[in-house]
């Protein structure tokens, strides 16, 4: 049963951000099978009662992703190339996550740069680029979409085209703890140092193309950030 509903779950992230539904009746069929399920317990239904539990884990799934949706900020997107400002909040080999600061429409919004130059987390950057939703693609049928997981985490923009015209870093204690750890962790010669920065300080730059292929491919990405 357990196996079932972490299934089901799964599958409802997937069909709601394949095909969204509208996040109102996701909730209210929802709230209806959790009302049924004490009912059908009491009276013994047991494998009617693993069927609404499923469906149930079903929904949720779907609502986790609908409620990510329904914050999305609406902001027009205009293509004409600008300069953009924020911290980096995620960091990779060949990408970053920005929380963008200005223009002040897109305040608090997360915009994905495709970049080789190193970027730690809680760094100030500023970017001249063209900004876009994030779409998501499946070109590929057997590897996930990154844009698609980086929606599922509330990145729904991606500025191309990206060129950073400064980088300075953060100043704040927790940026200074962080690059401490970072570099006990590359001296200490670890197994997989790369994947341990990640998991504890979320940065990825270490992060081998191949390994994070393999998160992706197994649904395990998301912990990695």
């Amino acid at each position: 049963m357990f196996i079932a509903s972490v299934l089901a779950f799964l599958t409802g992230i997937y069909i709601e951000a394949v095909h969204p539904f509208a996040f109102s009746p996701i909730l209210i069929v929802l709230c209806v099978l959790i009302a049924l399920i004490p009912f059908l317990l009491s009276g013994n239904r047991t494998r009617l009662t693993s069927c609404v539990l499923v469906a149930a884990f079903l929904l949720a799934g779907m609502f986790r992703v609908a409620l990510i949706l329904l914050n999305q900020p609406l902001y027009p997107v205009d293509a004409t190339p600008s300069i953009y400002r924020g911290t980096v909040v995620q960091s990779s080999g060949n990408s970053k996550v920005v929380e963008l600061e200005t223009p002040s429409g897109l305040a608090g919004s997360r915009a994905l740069i495709r970049s080789d130059q190193p970027a730690d987390i809680g760094g100030r950057l500023t970017v001249f680029g063209s900004l876009r939703e994030a779409a998501v693609t499946f070109k590929n049928p057997h590897h996930i979409s990154r844009r698609w997981i980086k929606k599922l985490e509330g990145t729904f923009y991606e500025i191309r085209r990206g060129e950073i015209v400064s980088l300075q870093p953060g100043n704040r204690m927790i940026n200074s703890w962080r690059r401490y750890l970072a570099g006990k962790i590359d001296a200490s010669a670890a197994p997989q140092a790369g994947v341990l920065k990640a998991l504890t300080l979320g940065d990825m730059t270490g992060i081998a193309d191949e390994t994070k292929t393999l998160f992706l491919e197994t649904g395990t990405s998301h912990i990695l950030s």
